[in-house]
């Protein structure tokens, strides 16, 4: 990562903490929570194994909220489980957006969520970045 990638990192994180004042975010479960969190996300997050099924975890969340954000991990479960959470979230109504996770992921090269805290410090220490 260049300068200039480093910098968009910087941005795409200051959005995900701003837009995540307003729309929640969804992941699969607590490492992940715990790897926004120590990125400095404070808005409400919502972990899908906490529920029975997803289809019971996406009625809850629609009934209350019109957007989430969308922080799936991108191996093969973690696809799997947000195609049917966007699908669900979709179907009731809901607006799902999980661009900005996937830029999250792909700039701090990784496929899981609860690597980002772990790969963003990584990165900040190369750029001597507090």
């Amino acid at each position: 990562m260049n300068r200039a990638g480093f910098e968009a990192l910087l941005e795409t994180l200051d959005l995900l903490r701003d837009i995540s004042q307003d729309a929640p975010i969804i992941v699969e479960g607590v490492r992940d929570e715990q790897a926004l969190r120590d990125i400095g996300v404070t808005g409400p997050i919502f972990q899908v194994q906490t529920a029975p099924s997803v289809f019971e975890f996406c009625e809850s969340i629609a009934k209350d909220h019109q957007e989430v954000l969308l922080f799936t991990d991108l191996d093969a479960a973690g696809k799997k489980i947000g195609r049917l959470v966007k699908k669900y979230l979709t179907d009731k109504g809901a607006k799902v957006d999980d661009n900005l996770a996937k830029k999250l992921l792909y700039a701090l090269d990784t496929v899981e969520t609860e690597k980002v805290a772990i790969r963003f410090e990584r990165v900040c220490r190369k750029f001597s970045y507090p």
